[in-house]
């Protein structure tokens, strides 16, 4: 982590810095220890830095920034991991926490959506208050899921058990169950079906907001490679739309579930790439 050499030195359309203190820092988890299905996914940080190549790609983004010129993207490495889930946990929330502390907004590549919640943690150390927009097909609320709390099933309920959450709006699912749906009821969950995903267009907040993108939010022709796919969703111009509407201020996002492994074409990887580099230009665009 924090080495000043990137993984892929042209990813992100060649706009990549060698400088710590860069206003973006990208963090690679490789984890996909807490999968459910198909597992792969800890080959999604790599698959994206390489789908995001300035030989595939260039610096700009559809709102007209170069993110080569008008911000800065540093590659800090991937989390490792050593078996030891507890110590992995503190890992993420501290390669999260160190990126904060030095004034950069962590960009997170997954990995599985289990990575979120110490993602989170590690917001959670520098703002009292956060509210979290999670983009989902799924509503991954279960209490524990094959006997294991920390399974991609379950971060947002984890999530909910920490101080400081605010707002929570979870938008685009379409995989739940009457038991799901009580628990977001319960928890004050704002919900967005897939069906009624125009809502989300435009959407406001007061306050920092964490954004997590979980890329089975697409539907499987736009998004192939993915543990858990689920048919009936949004399309990658809807997706990217609707980050440009948004109008909260988001101090960090992650884009989790590439899945290499039934990438057909790398189609899913270049979406993600994509969806995180209008990301990135909404939140630049957004402040100047």
């Amino acid at each position: 982590m924090d080495d000043t050499r990137p993984l892929v030195p042209d990813a992100f359309g060649g706009s990549l810095k060698q400088d710590v203190n860069s206003e973006f820092t990208i963090i690679g988890i490789p984890f996909d220890d807490k999968s459910s299905y198909r597992k792969g996914a800890a080959g999604g940080p790599a698959a994206i830095r390489s789908a995001s190549s300035s030989r595939s790609i260039n610096s700009f983004t559809e709102t007209g920034l170069d993110l080569s010129r008008d911000t800065s993207l540093f590659d800090s490495g991937d989390v490792g991991y050593n078996e030891n889930y507890s110590s992995f946990i503190s890992e993420v929330e501290n390669a999260v926490s160190r990126t904060v502390e030095r004034g950069s907004i962590p960009v997170s590549l997954g990995g599985d959506h289990s990575i979120t919640f110490p993602i989170v943690k590690g917001m959670l150390n520098h703002f009292k208050k956060l509210n979290l927009v999670w983009l989902d097909a799924h509503p991954d609320i279960y209490p524990e899921f094959d006997g294991d709390k920390y399974s991609h099933a379950c971060p947002l309920m984890r999530i909910l058990e920490l101080e400081g959450i605010e707002t929570v709006i979870l938008a685009g699912i379409r995989a739940t169950s009457p038991d799901l749906n009580k628990s977001l009821k319960d928890a004050g969950v704002q919900v967005i079906t897939s069906s009624q995903f125009e809502e989300a267009s435009g959407l406001s907040l007061s306050g920092p907001t964490y954004l997590t993108i979980d890329i089975d939010l697409l539907d499987p022709a736009f998004a192939p490679g993915v543990g858990n796919p689920v048919p009936g969703g949004i399309g990658t111009r809807e997706l990217i739309d609707t980050i440009h509407s948004f109008r909260f201020p988001i101090v960090g996002f992650d884009l989790v579930e590439v899945n290499p492994a039934y990438d057909h074409s790398a189609i899913t990887a270049a979406a993600g790439a994509k969806i995180v580099m209008e990301t990135i230009g909404h939140i630049v665009s957004g402040k100047t």
